[in-house]
């Protein structure tokens, strides 16, 4: 029986499955994972019909909308609400993106033993993750894969950063060389990851980090946005109204149909803009009713240039926290990731800020859609990812495995006056491997603030209540931000560390905080005790993992 060892890169859009044949296999081959689909990928789609008793995934689905009472896409955004939100089927019965996710897991568990006609065995399988999710989120993945009937063990052992993947990837392809220094630019359907790292002999350096919840998903939004408003217009059909859309269409079923396939074509035309000058959006609505909409390069990139602006945004700070700790460098060789980084302005960005052109790889393998799953192949055999050694302010060098690697997400809470202060604070939390959120640092010019930063705080695995004389004098919204943290404290087991006051000079503790204990940084060893909680409630989640 044959030994498999198999990388998942576990797509918004789409999923790769990359693996190799038997322990003695030196080369790794990308699977058909969907034999109705082209490119050897797997939609990442789930149609449930009612007198059916599983459902169907992947490209079958995309073809057949009609077909199917539900059509559920893009789960992998939704994996961070778990279990605590669901899709309400047109049977009545509650699905969990965790439920909708290990459907995904379990067609591709099956189309791999399938191909083998059972004489193979899955020894061992490696699951990518964005660098930027939480540990719960991590968790609610790998209890997908685990109902979709894959042996996976816990987060250390079964999955992998996508960036990380990606390094890994090309340096078994001997494409890192030591000495040299690299950028890998992961742009998928729904994430954007950033890693700037040396290339030593038996580790990599990684300089600094950056990302967002951005991808290419957004994108295909704002171009369904522009044919609804066109349909609006042209065909006076408003399909934002969702009542009127039904009684014009019929029903409920055919509405929500007419959408998706809507955003499908949207989807399939941004991907070709990237080769195209201009493309045609197409579709007959209804008898008597049909669209026939033409977009040029020029005009799609006018229509995102907001969300173009959060990418070049990232870009930059990478570089400007690459300048603080190495000074100006340009990497040897940038590395594109994920379906969206074949979007044109990617490239032009990237050489704008960086000075370099960006590197697509030589084969499928080592291209944008495969290499992450060909890393976590390659993680999955050898059982370890290279050393990460990371920089920090203080010139010391901290080594640890990539393969333990969780970045804890921090929001900091102040009062505008404390602004510098709180700069500092942001700096050495980066500088400690930490994620930090500052609305002054992290809120773009034209986003809705209140909704950003409320945001922020929901996702982060720490609230840090900034304090001052000049802090717990003030109302208005840094109470705010502490109201929604008190709330979101009281969600959590009474061991949880989450919300932590931190006093920056020796001011007196608002009494909604006295049943905290304060990090005092006037004091001695007022950051090192704040490490340390951080460090100590992470390492809490990861082994909870």
């Amino acid at each position: 029986m044959t030994e498999l060892t198999v990388g998942i890169d576990f797509g918004t859009t789409n999923c790769a499955v990359v693996l190799y044949e038997g322990i003695q296999a030196r080369e790794p081959r990308i699977f058909d994972i969907d034999k109705v689909a082209p490119f050897n990928l797997l939609r990442s789609v789930v149609g449930y019909r009612k007198d059916e008793l599983h459902p169907a995934v992947g490209e079958t689905v995309r073809q057949n909308l009609s077909y199917y009472d539900d059509v559920i896409e893009s789960v992998k955004l939704r994996m961070n609400e778990g279990n605590k939100k669901t899709y309400t089927l047109a049977t009545g019965e509650k699905k969990s993106p965790i439920e909708v996710a290990a459907e995904i897991f379990k067609y591709m568990k099956s189309r791999i033993e399938e191909d083998f006609a059972g004489e193979a065995h899955i020894q061992k399988v490696a699951i990518t993750v964005p660098a930027i999710f939480d540990v719960a989120t991590r968790q609610n993945i790998l209890e997908a894969a685990r109902l979709g009937g894959f042996e996976v063990s816990n987060a250390k052992e079964s999955l992998i950063d996508e960036p990380t993947a990606a390094s890994e990837s090309f340096d078994t392809f001997g494409e890192l060389k030591d000495g040299n220094r690299y950028l890998i630019f992961d742009f998928g359907a729904g994430t954007l990851d950033l890693s700037y790292f040396e290339k030593k002999t038996v580790k990599f350096e990684q300089i600094a980090t950056g990302g967002k919840q951005i991808g290419g998903n957004d994108f295909d939004k704002a171009l369904n946005a522009w044919v609804i408003e066109k349909c609006r217009r042209d065909l006076k059909l408003d399909l934002n109204d969702e009542g009127e859309g039904v009684k014009f269409f019929g029903d409920q079923t055919s509405y929500e149909l007419t959408l998706f396939e809507i955003r499908d074509r949207c989807r399939i035309a941004k991907e070709e803009l990237s080769s195209l000058d201009s493309k045609a959006i197409a579709m007959r609505l209804l008898p008597g009713k049909s669209i026939d909409y033409r977009i040029t390069r020029a005009e799609f990139e006018n229509l995102v240039a907001d969300k173009i602006r959060v990418v070049r945004h990232e870009c930059e700070n990478l570089q400007r926290e690459v300048e603080r700790k190495v000074g100006r460098a340009v990497p040897e060789r940038i590395y594109l990731v994920g379906g969206a980084s074949l979007m044109p302005f990617v490239s032009r960005t990237i050489q704008e800020v960086f000075g370099r052109k960006p590197w697509r790889g030589i084969g499928d393998l080592q291209g944008p859609k495969f290499c992450v799953a060909a890393g976590a192949a390659r993680f999955a055999k050898i059982g370890v990812a290279p050393s990460l050694v990371r920089y920090d302010d203080s010139a010391k060098i901290v080594v640890e495995r990539l393969k333990d690697r969780t970045i804890a997400e921090i929001f900091l809470s102040y009062a505008r006056e404390d602004e510098s202060k709180v700069e500092k604070i942001y700096q050495k939390l980066l500088a400690d491997g930490f994620k930090p959120w500052m609305d002054a640092k992290d809120l773009l010019p034209g986003e809705r603030w209140k909704v950003r930063i409320r945001d922020a705080i929901r996702r982060s695995n720490f609230f840090l209540a900034i304090l001052t004389t000049n802090s717990i004098k003030r109302t208005g919204f840094f109470e705010k931000e502490v109201d929604e943290a008190l709330d979101i404290w009281l969600e959590k087991s009474e061991n949880d560390i989450y919300l932590i006051p931190v006093r920056v000079d020796d001011c007196e503790l608002p009494e909604r905080l006295h049943e905290f204990h304060c990090a005092d940084l006037f004091k001695e060893h007022g950051w090192t005790q704040l490490i340390k909680a951080l460090k100590v409630m992470t390492e809490r989640q990861q082994k909870a993992s």
